[in-house]
């Protein structure tokens, strides 16, 4: 930097201005700095070159673009055309604006001794003076935060005015909790599922500000809360647990974990840079590892085959579905999808295909919705084919032993045997559904497909049914319509009779991750066929995002779910 020599036997103020230098108010005189101890406060004085201080005089601080500025100053000298060299160095004047900007490396000592002044002398600043800055000093706070020289001046010059530091350099966040404080919203939309043996998944929906997620773990669920200002290391023990780290992403992986055991976690929203962080409530959530193999014969039920399309080619076209009977998620990460011959398809290790308890889940060739007749695929598989005339589907574990599921189907009587539509299992999920004759073809067109009949990846419908009580329903169902929508979907339901009375019935939207997003009616009800429309948002009456959907109908007698896609 420019610096001069004073004189020790003579009056520094007087030597000083000799050589140029002068003190500079960076809180002006004429705006509230000309009397008492805000004239003298070292907190806002800075040397400075007598002509840039008077070419500066009162004028504002601002960012003024290169080409509105008159006068460039650096070290001992000024010039009126842009700089090519060393330009941050140099301040600038604008005249017609009559608006002032420091060199880079200073506008966030001025904006500090800004917000120093107008706080402790208030009463005698100029507000509109303030007020016309005050955005554009808070930036340059941001962007320049206080460095260690200018911590210890604050140091030196409080033992010259009783102890009193400039506690905005000390602090960092106290500028924005003081005058542009608004609370730092949580994330929603937190969810954690087990994403296999070792590992689980957590899911969040950043706040409006799109701030960053502190994550911290645990194995008690007690959580201590986070310090303003602190950084914490990613893998450090604090805050009751251990760090996970500061994500941008709206995902995360936690894996290494315990077979079996239960992993809690507190998410919390994070503002500001390092050393000036600002965190959010937080948000607590827990899941716990499962091991994809646990699950038994039967848990998984395959429930519709499209063996033979019309609309498509085979190898574009061929699906089939499966549906969850269990009580909890399924993660079909390594399972093995094969026949009795030579087909043999082993699902990514590296992905977690978790099914949840009432789920739908459609498997098939090509996931291209454009080329495969209309069907939105929840997994793509290679080296695996249905033959037409018949063929095995059948699920293993990873261990490519223990057989979930199967079915045999082939051109005989007891078959169906459909071109164009699918085979579809219609009995009960404890019947045998390797028995062709609880199959039927599809005479449903599904709403996106190209023409072929089936139900991909929701309850099998077979007839339409009237609500009267002369032909009261037999079976719960759930579609709706338009699917994929945005932003309204209509959903039509079917609640089946039970000797003509009515029962509780619970219908209700969840995230792909297992979240409750919103409850659209908890009520007893009589059975016949409702509507209800769903506008895509959650319980709290914001938009959820884009992405896959689940429609929940439960009673007393049972549970369907059918997969929609919101798509903004």
């Amino acid at each position: 930097g420019y610096t001069i020599w004073l004189n020790p036997d003579e009056d520094p103020s007087g030597d000083a201005y000799n050589k140029e230098i002068n003190c500079e108010h960076t809180w002006p005189q004429s705006m509230g700095a000309d009397f008492g101890n805000a004239r003298s406060n070292m907190h806002h004085l800075y040397p400075s070159r007598v002509q840039a201080n008077s070419s500066r005089s009162n004028a504002p601080f601002a960012e003024i673009h290169d080409s509105d500025t008159d006068t460039w100053w650096r070290d001992d000298y000024s010039q009126t055309n842009m700089p090519n060299l060393y330009i941050d160095e140099y301040s600038e004047k604008d005249n017609d604006a009559d608006q002032f900007e420091p060199r880079e490396d200073h506008k966030g000592n001025v904006a500090r001794a800004m917000f120093y002044f107008y706080t402790i002398y208030k009463s005698q600043a100029d507000s509109v003076f303030f007020e016309i800055q005050k955005d554009e000093m808070y930036q340059w706070h941001y962007n320049d935060p206080a460095d260690t020289g200018e911590r210890i001046r604050t140091e030196l010059v409080a033992n010259y005015q009783d102890g009193k530091v400039n506690p905005f350099i000390l602090d960092n966040t106290l500028i924005r909790r003081a005058y542009f404080y608004t609370e730092i919203e949580n994330p929603t939309e937190v969810t954690a599922v087990s994403s296999g043996a070792t590992s689980i998944l957590l899911s969040w929906a950043q706040n409006e500000s799109d701030d960053d997620i502190l994550i911290v773990w645990n194995n008690t669920g007690v959580f201590s809360d986070p310090q303003n200002g602190v950084t914490y290391t990613p893998g450090s023990a604090a805050l009751g647990g251990t760090i996970i780290g500061r994500i941008s992403s709206e995902s995360f992986t936690h894996s290494g974990l315990n077979m079996n055991e239960t992993y809690y976690y507190r998410l919390h929203s994070v503002y500001g840079a390092t050393g000036s962080e600002e965190y959010s409530s937080g948000v607590d959530i827990s899941a716990m590892t499962n091991i994809s193999g646990t699950a038994s014969p039967g848990d998984i039920v395959i429930t519709e085959i499209m063996q033979n399309p019309d609309a498509v080619v085979d190898a574009d076209g061929e699906w089939f579905e499966i549906y969850n009977v269990s009580e909890t998620n399924i993660n079909l990460s390594g399972w093995i999808l094969t026949d009795d011959d030579v087909d043999y398809h082993q699902i990514d290790t590296t992905i977690s295909l978790l099914i949840e308890p009432g789920q739908y889940m459609v498997l098939g060739r090509n996931a291209d919705m454009l080329s495969n007749g209309g069907v939105e695929l929840d997994y793509q598989y290679s080296a695996y084919a249905l033959a037409n005339t018949g063929d095995e589907v059948v699920l293993l574990l990873p261990d490519g032993s223990t057989e979930i599921a199967r079915v045999n189907y082939d051109d005989g009587i007891l078959w169906p045997d459909p071109t164009g539509a699918s085979m579809q299992f219609i009995g009960n999920f404890n019947q045998n559904n390797n028995d062709g004759e609880l199959w039927n073809e599809s005479n449903s067109i599904w709403t996106g497909g190209a023409g072929d009949s089936g139900t991909p990846g929701y309850s099998n419908i077979i007839s339409d049914i009237e609500t009267n009580r002369d032909f009261l329903p037999l079976s719960m169902e759930l579609y709706n319509y338009p699917n994929p929508f945005n932003p309204t979907t209509t959903i039509q339901y079917i609640v089946e009779t039970q000797n003509f009375t009515s029962q509780h019935v619970d219908l209700s939207i969840y995230s792909i991750q297992g979240q409750k997003i919103t409850t659209l009616v908890s009520e007893s009800m009589h059975p016949g066929r409702y509507t209800i429309n769903w506008d895509g948002k959650n319980k709290s009456g914001y938009d959820v995002h884009s992405g896959i959907y689940f429609i929940n109908l439960k009673t007393s007698e049972g549970s369907i779910c059918r997969k929609i896609s919101l798509i903004r």
